[in-house]
């Protein structure tokens, strides 16, 4: 039960860095920079790699329903027509190159989501499958770039941001 309270924990953790900043980060600063227009951030991944997650359905509505739906399927048309997407869960080293294609979310999530099997997986792989780690965060209104490095984003406001 230890290892699974941690692969809980760990998996939420990068949901939380996944998607949940990205639903809410905004470059806002005290100064003629400031923004209230930032929302949300834009992504220009520079390398992305998707990890099979085992279904927990309970946790994915959960998560779902806490989300900003239009900003999620924003976030994923951008990776899609971006950067190519390498499966790290494949078992052979010819994975490093597999592509890997994503479905398009709905415009919007039908009445009936939490029964569409088919849907349920393609959100489980975009939530808890998907990782960006390379690229940058950019504000929408002002262009400020925040970097990404070995899937961490690095929102620290530069001195003359405070």
């Amino acid at each position: 039960h230890r290892y699974n309270l941690h692969f809980f924990c760990h998996g939420l953790t990068l949901y939380y860095y996944r998607i949940i900043m990205k639903n809410n980060k905004q470059h806002n600063n005290k100064n003629k920079n400031s923004t209230d227009k930032g929302y949300p951030l834009l992504i220009e991944p520079a390398e992305i790699v998707f990890e099979e997650s085992p279904m927990d359905k309970e946790l994915l509505i959960k998560m779902v329903q806490k989300l900003d739906y239009s900003v999620l399927r924003q976030a994923v048309q951008q990776i899609m027509t971006t950067t190519t997407i390498t499966d790290k869960s494949a078992a052979t080293s010819a994975a490093a190159t597999t592509k890997i294609t994503l479905s398009e979310l709905p415009e919007s999530l039908p009445a009936d989501w939490m029964d569409d099997g088919t849907l349920l997986e393609e959100l489980q792989r975009v939530v808890f499958g998907l990782h960006v780690l390379e690229g940058d965060l950019v504000c929408p209104d002002t262009g400020r770039k925040f970097p990404v490095r070995e899937g961490i984003p690095n929102m620290i406001l530069h001195e003359d941001e405070i």
